[in-house]
């Protein structure tokens, strides 16, 4: 038997707040590198720095923008909002990945 619209919109804001809490653990580690790359020297207005500050900054202007459906809204209404949430939370954890990624190199080449 399909799920219900209704549970299947509470399926999708449990997978997405799910998704959030993992990912916030990418967030802080992209702080944690940020102050590695600083104490290695690495200058505060390098690329790699500014791309772990975006990424960061991505994380934390979603989770302003995001706004948990009200559950009177119609179930259509509330899963087309959480899948549209999903896919910009899959272009934040690809932001992260790519700054994780990045600074990770740096710190190589800085013999880190």
């Amino acid at each position: 038997m399909a799920a219900t619209p209704a549970a299947q919109a509470k399926a999708a804001e449990d997978s997405l707040l799910t998704r959030h809490d993992q990912i916030m653990g990418q967030a802080e580690r992209i702080s944690i590198l940020k102050a590695q790359l600083l104490a290695a020297k690495v200058p505060a207005k390098a690329p790699v720095v500014a791309q772990l500050e975006t990424a960061y900054q991505g994380m934390m202007g979603w989770m302003q923008a995001y706004q948990a459906p009200d559950s009177l809204t119609p179930a259509g209404q509330r899963l087309t909002y959480l899948r549209g949430q999903q896919q910009q939370l899959t272009q934040v954890e690809i932001q992260l990945a790519a700054a994780r990624d990045s600074a990770q190199v740096t710190l190589r080449r800085a013999g880190r």
